[in-house]
């Protein structure tokens, strides 16, 4: 099942670099998603782990309030407790950034970000995991990164990934 959240204004990563990294998100975010003077950055999270999207949700909170004085960008997230839950829902062009954990029942997010880049080469996947042992694995998938769990241990790794990411 999944669980929205509704808009909220304003180590231990592995980032890869290789020829085929997404474009910044200024190049994919095209007019029709401007607000005014805001980027809208549509975000999913993919955790079994009610206490993980919790801190989820409380780092990408403090990531987007310290982001005063840059291109201002409002988001949504929305928040799936399983992989085959959140492919129900997806379609090309729904998400711009799906933070994935590894470690699920039923479908490992592996698995689930196999079946995203079959429907979608542009959206960004960022794997949020307790081990590094599917880290290289994560280039197969074109993610964008990964980062170990506790997040809110390693949030800096996470807020340097989406610096690198979003537009100034």
């Amino acid at each position: 099942e999944h669980h929205p959240i509704y808009p909220c204004g304003e180590a231990a990563a592995f980032i890869p670099h290789f020829p085929f990294t997404h474009p910044p998100l200024s190049f994919i975010i095209d007019i029709t998603k401007r607000k005014g003077d805001l980027f809208m950055l549509r975000i999913a999270t993919v955790d079994d782990n009610p206490a993980d999207l919790k801190e989820i949700r409380i780092c990408l909170s403090h990531y987007f309030q310290k982001r005063a004085g840059k291109t201002p960008i409002d988001y949504t997230i929305t928040a799936y407790t399983s992989g085959p839950s959140f492919l129900e829902d997806f379609e090309k062009g729904d998400y711009d950034l799906i933070l994935l954990d590894i470690y699920m029942p039923r479908m490992t997010g592996m698995q689930v970000a196999e079946e995203i880049r079959a429907i979608d080469e542009d959206a960004w996947i960022i794997f949020l995991t307790t081990s590094r042992d599917h880290a290289l694995e994560s280039y197969n998938v074109f993610a964008s990164g990964y980062v170990l769990k506790p997040l809110l241990e390693n949030a800096p790794q996470l807020e340097a990934l989406l610096t690198r990411l979003l537009p100034e």
